[in-house]
């Protein structure tokens, strides 16, 4: 799912499957959309991951990171 996504100017998905790369897709990425694994998540592991993602700040030192992703979208 989150590749299709990302096929999407604007879209930053990423996948999530545990709190570090809840808290790593926000804070060093700036993930808009996130996706989880239907098959390898209950309902109260996604809504947990979820929280941590929503909860996390995104570090502005990795700015220059975003903006050379939508440098591509642009080609």
């Amino acid at each position: 799912m989150s590749i299709a996504a990302n096929k999407f100017k604007g879209i930053r998905a990423a996948n999530i499957y545990d709190e570090q790369t809840a808290r790593l897709a926000k804070e060093h990425n700036l993930a808009n959309v996130i996706t989880f694994g239907a098959r390898t998540h209950t309902k109260k592991q996604v809504f947990h991951l979820l929280d941590t993602f929503m909860m996390t700040e995104f570090e502005s030192r990795h700015q220059k990171r975003i903006d050379k992703i939508s440098e591509i979208e642009e080609i």
